[in-house]
């Protein structure tokens, strides 16, 4: 019988599919965690936090009898619903070619689409898991090469046809808060930090051109809870969207706010100074 954090996803027969609702229980946490073991470091770490916290995750499982045969993530907040972040997708080698990962983030996007989201991302390095991406009504917005070889793609469902989130992301009501930066802004921040090309975005954090921001950011949450940065981020007060992120480091404000006035960024840098 499912709980009320349970949905029923359809999955191939022989298989029995469900969405999960954080925060997860122990007795399926644990085994969700060495199921995505291979993932290893920050990621499990991240992981772990949002299997037992209460963001807008969902896991969708595939089982084959008592055991994880598949599984996909879907990563929000409660603060900025539009945007989210696909990731963990992952199936045993035995369960392969089947259909699994399919029919679990299919079931996932029609979650993301019923609460209204907008913009949803990820990154892959498998040409194979991109096609399926694309049939899934992915795009391609950023590529990017790693050694002679290995290539990455960050693809975005929603947005511009050109393969951009379109300028509807940037509209903003000019109402503006400043946060501590935390896991919770990490789906809406990597939409926003692949939102605008270029690179060099914020070198404090290691932040190019937004390709790796969700490792990045991970870094980032363990940095500052080592003491080592302060990271703050300015969001639009009507819905939560981000538009800027600041990091303290070494006593200097650095700020990516690519379009907002001189007068925003001024209070993002200073807030971010003065942030405890």
């Amino acid at each position: 019988m499912l709980q009320a954090n349970q949905t029923a996803v359809e999955v191939p027969d022989d298989y029995r599919g469900t969405i999960y609702r954080a925060p997860v229980g122990r007795e399926l946490a644990g085994p969700l965690v060495r199921f995505l073991g291979h993932k290893g470091q920050p990621w499990l770490a991240d992981f772990e936090a949002r299997l037992a916290g209460d963001g807008l995750d969902l896991f969708a499982v595939a089982f084959s009898g008592s055991q994880p045969a598949a599984h996909a993530w879907l990563g929000s907040s409660h603060a900025c619903t539009e945007s989210a972040l696909i990731g963990h997708v992952y199936t045993a080698e035995e369960h392969r070619r089947r259909g699994l990962a399919a029919s679990l983030l299919a079931g996932l996007l029609s979650r993301f689409d019923e609460w209204g989201g907008r913009w949803v991302q990820l990154r892959t390095s498998n040409e194979a898991a991109a096609r399926l991406y694309g049939r899934l009504g992915f795009h391609v917005i950023l590529e990017t090469q790693e050694g002679p070889t290995k290539r990455h793609w960050v693809m975005l469902r929603g947005g511009a046809a050109e393969g951009g989130v379109g300028q509807a992301y940037h509209e903003s009501s000019g109402r503006w808060q400043v946060e501590a930066c935390g896991r919770t802004h990490g789906a809406s921040l990597c939409v926003f930090l692949s939102a605008v090309p270029g690179r060099g975005k914020l070198p404090a954090l290691g932040l190019d051109d937004g390709g790796d921001a969700e490792l990045k950011l991970l870094h980032a949450y363990e940095a500052q809870e080592r003491g080592e940065c302060r990271c703050s981020v300015l969001l639009d007060a009507a819905n939560g969207r981000p538009h800027g992120l600041a990091c303290l480091r070494s006593g200097r404000a650095e700020v990516y706010a690519p379009r907002v006035g001189e007068e925003v960024r001024r209070m993002l840098a200073e807030r971010a100074a003065a942030s405890p």
